[in-house]
Order: structure tokens, then sequence, then C-alpha cells
């Protein structure tokens, strides 16, 4: 798949009408577009990704999430989007659209054959309505249609889960090496399958339980069929309540953003009012402030995940006593099932002699006295195989292997990993309130030097904000408590239709449907167990490569692990004694180059031919790992890789000098008067020249 053209309209910084062209050129992958801060580089990336997901581009990158909860929703977001200066001139003009088009080449859709596809989304700021086409071969198709254009496009050119892999901010995209609670991993696991294929055979499965679910719903008596109606209708309704508490708290999250955004505004009045602090120190101070109180959101979220598990830790000793039992009785139905085998091995070899000695010898008495003398010699020589262990005791736990490892694993992760996470995060949670309240005694020193009439105004509305602020907080936990309890309801209803539905007898014609079905069922299991083994071991071996190739030092990192466990897929690295190297513990540069790795390893095993679009490449990497890169990175990631950089800033003109034999095509970003930003085209030799390069912003 490749992108033949980009438009954009009244997106941010772009008012015209912005056309570029990424026209093949030989077998040169790359191509640059570059600008100074503040151009629209960032900008150009979040129209891409806007103009494939709309409203859903949340779900792409968490950047995209806190910018629309910042705004106080999407609604509020996509209005802040639509171009200044256009805006200004919208009632003269008549010009209230904004407008983003994409057009794709060499798309393989299923029994729909076509040369190009276009993306057209538009939103009109006089009418607040958003609109999506999507045109094959320059037509609407009524396949595409009825299926849904943002629904086809997720199941058939793009799925937004592995979208952050192609479309990514190289400094941010570090995430993915910072990823360590249980939802994060899971996200990424999730990520992870679609890109690797494996979610193809996990939706299969599910599609297969649902019939299952179906098949035995089919069985019901008349009274169970009444009663699990009844049932169904409560359900129903529970998710009604619930879906409407849900819906109700997320008004009262835009409400309470709203009211935060003013208080915030009140409070910038108040200390500039009241004190002589630049507003530079003061942006500093909020800066610093609002981002520790994220930090401790992100911490308090960790430890509740961890309180979970504290109740294990504190019983640690009992759970100790649960695992030696376990394993000695593990141990001993395994000789169980030798000595089992072992006596009916001797029980033939007996008869087999009784035989034998019934054809050769005549004499009752010989015969008799040999056979005796056979079994007291089996008897006499059978080895004790084992004692038991358990001294006479009775089997407590039936539990099988396979639940017996599982119980393993979990002891050693509550035991080792876990301890020292818990640690980590109570002190990280100690220092960041610290610094809060550190921060706030700056800001309230500032507030206590205003004392004028204005200032004890600001003070009020400062003090109305926060009241209404702590009263729709308060009516947010009372929501949260309901939900709570429904969702309690909810999960009874749920365990009494599941337990009916155990209980109904299938009908005999969908017997045979049901067995095959749970026979297909363990089989996707045991492949998607297979293919997550075979995919580990190829991602492991790419991984490495990629750090080899990226990482001057080589020794940094000797071995790279693929770890999977239920629904979760984390990547370990180990340095050369063979320890756990933490990820979050790595630089910044090299959690870049990790992510990097990973990603190449990604776009390697899964086959897929996209392209790659890169906001602030280099960023953070040194000169002999830019190197690195350039050489070994940009040419072999996608057949189409479009870099963002800060020229000079971002990417040297050595650097460029080595990208150069690679680049198809090269644009700059440039803004008129009115501060719009326009892309042009530029000959890739003169992209340093004096009068294309100008004065580029040193900072990021």
């Amino acid at each position: 798949m490749r992108i033949e053209r980009i438009s954009i309209k009244n997106f941010r910084s772009y008012q015209d009408s912005t056309d570029i062209i990424l026209d093949k050129n030989n077998n040169k992958n790359l191509y640059v577009i570059a600008g100074k801060n503040g151009y629209g580089k960032t900008s150009f990336l979040t129209a891409l990704v806007w103009a494939f997901y709309g409203k859903l581009f949340t779900q792409v990158e968490s950047k995209y999430k806190r910018d629309v909860l910042k705004n106080g929703g999407y609604a509020n977001y996509i209005k802040t989007q639509f171009n200044n200066s256009s805006k200004a001139n919208m009632e003269k003009s008549g010009n209230s659209e904004l407008r983003v088009e994409v057009e794709l080449s060499q798309i393989a859709i299923p029994s729909i054959p076509c040369q190009s596809v276009r993306i057209i989304r538009t939103y009109d700021l006089k009418k607040h309505k958003e609109n999506v086409k999507l045109l094959i071969d320059g037509k609407e198709n009524e396949l595409t249609k009825e299926v849904g254009y943002d629904v086809f496009i997720n199941d058939f050119i793009l799925p937004r889960e592995i979208a952050k892999f192609f479309f990514f901010d190289a400094e941010k995209i570090v995430e993915l090496a910072e990823a360590k609670t249980t939802e994060e991993l899971r996200t990424l696991s999730k990520a992870y399958s679609e890109v690797l294929g494996i979610k193809k055979y996990e939706d299969l499965k599910y599609n297969l339980e649902t019939l299952i679910s179906n098949l035995k719903r089919k069985g019901v008596s008349d009274a169970d069929r009444k009663r699990l109606d009844q049932l169904r209708s409560e359900d129903e309704e529970l998710t009604k309540i619930l879906n409407l508490n849900k819906e109700h708290q997320n008004e009262l999250d835009e409400k309470i953003a709203n009211i935060n955004a003013k208080k915030e505004r009140l409070q910038e009045k108040l200390i500039r009012e009241g004190t002589s602090i630049t507003l530079e120190e003061l942006k500093e101070i909020k800066s610093g402030l609002q981002e520790y109180k994220n930090k401790e959101l992100e911490i308090k979220s960790e430890l509740k995940k961890c309180y979970e598990l504290v109740p294990f830790l504190i019983a640690q000793n009992k759970l100790k006593k649960v695992y030696d039992r376990l394993d000695v009785e593990n141990h001993i139905k395994k000789k169980d099932q030798k000595n089992e085998e072992l006596k009916n091995k001797l029980q033939e070899l007996n008869s087999s002699f009784k035989n034998k000695v019934d054809s050769i010898l005549e004499d009752e008495n010989n015969k008799n006295e040999l056979i005796s003398w056979f079994e007291e010699q089996i008897e006499t020589n059978k080895s004790e195989d084992y004692k038991d262990e358990l001294n006479g005791e009775k089997i407590l736990f039936e539990f099988s292997e396979q639940e017996f490892r599982e119980f393993e694993s979990f002891y050693d992760y509550l035991t080792g990993k876990f301890k020292k996470h818990l640690e980590q995060v109570k002190q990280e949670h100690k220092k960041v309130k610290y610094y809060i309240s550190k921060l706030s005694r700056q800001i309230r020193a500032y507030e206590s030097k205003g004392d004028n009439h204005l200032v004890k105004t600001i003070r009020n509305n400062k003090k109305e904000a926060i009241e209404e602020i702590e009263r729709l907080q308060k009516e947010k936990t009372k929501l949260a408590e309901d939900f709570g309890n429904i969702h309690a309801q909810y999960s009874s209803k749920r365990k009494l239709i599941s337990e009916y539905e155990n209980k109904f007898n299938l009908f005999e014609k969908d017997l045979k449907k049901y067995e095959t079905t749970q026979n297909l069922i363990k089989k996707i299991n045991k492949l998607i167990l297979k293919i997550k083994e075979e995919k580990k071991y190829a991602l492991q071996d790419a991984i490495k490569e990629g750090l080899d190739s990226l990482f001057h030092k080589k020794s940094f990192i000797s071995d790279v692990k693929v770890v999977i466990q239920n629904d979760i897929m984390d990547v370990e690295l180990y340095d050369n004694q063979g320890n756990a190297l933490e990820k979050e513990n790595l630089s910044k540069g090299e959690q870049q180059l990790y992510a990097t790795a990973l990603l190449n390893a990604l776009v390697e095993e899964s086959g897929i031919q996209f392209p790659v679009i890169i906001d602030s490449p280099l960023q953070k990497i040194d000169k002999q790992h830019s190197e690195n890169i350039i050489k070994d990175f940009y040419p072999k990631l996608s057949n189409q890789v479009i870099v963002l950089p800060l020229l000079e800033k971002e990417l040297s003109r050595e650097e460029f000098e080595m990208m150069k034999p690679m680049v198809s095509k090269s644009f700059k970003i440039e803004q008129d008067e009115s501060k719009n930003s326009v892309i042009t085209s530029k000959n890739v030799d003169d992209l340093f020249n004096k009068e294309n390069l100008g004065s580029h912003v040193h900072t990021h």
C-alpha cells in the first residue's frame, strides 16, 4: 500500500488547500517534509490520523486522548482544530469546512478490485457535523456504504490498534518502552496480536464460542426458557442502566474539565495580579504542578491495581504451604501413574508365564510350585518406587498439570517481581506528593500577596469554581458507587444465565454441531498457542537483530525474551550478566532505539507493507546511533517512509547526505504573513540551501 496524495484544508495552520504528491521515484522509499518548530509538522501527522479514524483517533495514541480531554470532549476539540484565519473570515467567505483527503494505491481489498482508494473526511463548523466519504477508483461503492466507511477503513485498510506502529511521533513512541501496568501491557498485546496476524484466530474463537452459547439456548425446556427470558430481560435492563450511568459520568468529566480550565485561567490571573512573577515563570510552575498531579493519578491507579494482590502477599506463608502441598501432590500423581503402568505390565507377564507353564508341564504339582515361586519373585523384587510424601493423607487439590503450572507462575511473580514493583510505586508516590505540596505552597504564597478588589473578585470566582468541581466530583463518586453496585447485580445475573445455559439439554440435531464446534475451539486454542510460540521466537530474533544494528554498544543488550502469559505479551531485555534490564530505567535515547527496533521487528514479522510516517525523527538520538538508523532502519522499514524533521536540529546536513540516496522527494513547510502553513516541493539537492534552510528554531 502507498500514499499517493494528501490534501489538507483549514486544519490548524493549513488554511488554503495544501496538496502534496508522493509519486514513486525508482526504488527510493524515503520522503522528507521539513519545517521549523510550530510550522505544522505535528499538525500534518494529526490531520492524517484524523482523516483515517475521525473521533476514534483517540484510540490510536494516548496523546490524542489527552488533547481531547483537555479541551472538554471531542466536539470542543475539533472546533479548535479549525484554521484561525478561516474562522475569522467565515461569515464573509462562507468557508466553514475543515477537510483532509488521502489517496491510496496498491491496496488489496477482498472481492473489490481497485487501483486507488480516496478517504475524504470533513467537518462543517457551522453545522457542527462530521462526514466521511470513501471512493474506490473515484466512485462510491455500495458494499462499503453498507458496511459503513469507518468500519471499512478499520477492517480492510488499517486497523486502529496497529496505526500507532505506522503513524508516530519518534519522541512519544518511547511509551512502548515505558508500558508496565497490566492494562498498558494488555493494550499493547492486542496491538501485537493484530500486527502479527493472531487476532483473526482469536476473533474466530470468539465467534465459535458465541455459536456454542446459541446452541445451548436451543435446548431449553419451557420452564427454563421462561426463566432464561426473564433473566435476559433483567440483564438488558441492567446493561441500559450501566450505559446511562457511564454516559452521565462522561458528561461530568467534560464539565469538570471545562471548570478546571476556567479555574486555571483564574489562577493565572490571580498570580499575575498578586505577584510580580513573569508569565514564563507562571507557566513553568503550572506546568510542573499539573505534570505531578497527572503523575499522582497514574501512580494511584497503579497502587489500586497492586492492592488487589497485596492480600496474597500478606498471606505469603500460607500461600507457600499451598504451593508446597500442590507440588507434592503433583509429584505423587505422576508416581501413581507410573506405578499403575508397572502393575499392569507385571500382571501381563504373570499371565503369560502361567500360559507358558501350562503348555510345557503336565504335572500339576510342578506347575503350581513353579507358578508360586514366580509370583513370590515378583512380589519380592518389586521396588518401592516412592515414599508416600503425604503420610497416608488424601489428595486435597485436584489440580491438573496445567493448573499447577499456572499457580506456580502466579506464586513466582507474587514473591519476585511484584514485591519490588510495589515498593517502587510507593516510593514514587511519596516523592510526587512532596513536589505537589511544594509547588502548591509556592502558588499559595503568590496568591497571598494580592489583596486588592480585583484579586478578591478573582479569588471568589476561583473559590466558586473549586466548590463546583467538588460538588461534581461528589456526584461522580456517587455515580461510581451506584455503578459498582449495579455492576455486581449485573455480574450475578450473567453468572446465573451462564449456569442455566450449562444445564440446558441440547436438541439431538444440534448435538453434532456442538461437539464439532467444541473440537474446533480446542484446535484453535492449540493453533493460537503454537502461532504465538512461533512468532515469539521469530520476534525475539528480529528485535535482537534490530538492537544489534542500532546500538553502538554491542554488548549492552545480550538477550531478548518475548514472554507470553494468558492475554499479555511483553518483551524482556537482559544484559551480558544475565540480569533483566528495566526498560523504564533506560535513557530516553535508549528507549527510542528500543522502540525503533521493536517497530522494525513487528513490521518485518507481520509482512504488512504500509507507509510509515515519523514525526521528529532522530530526536534525542546521538550522531552514531542516527547513522545506524539512517543506514539500517529506514531502507528496510517500509516501501514508503515519510519523515518530518526539523533541519539542523533533528536532521543535520551530514545525516541528510547519508540519507539522500534513498530520498525520492523532498518538501518544505513554509508560512505566509498570516502564519498559515503551505507545503511546497523542493529539489532534493537544494533542501539545505540557505534560502530553503532559513533560521530554524533550535528548541523543541
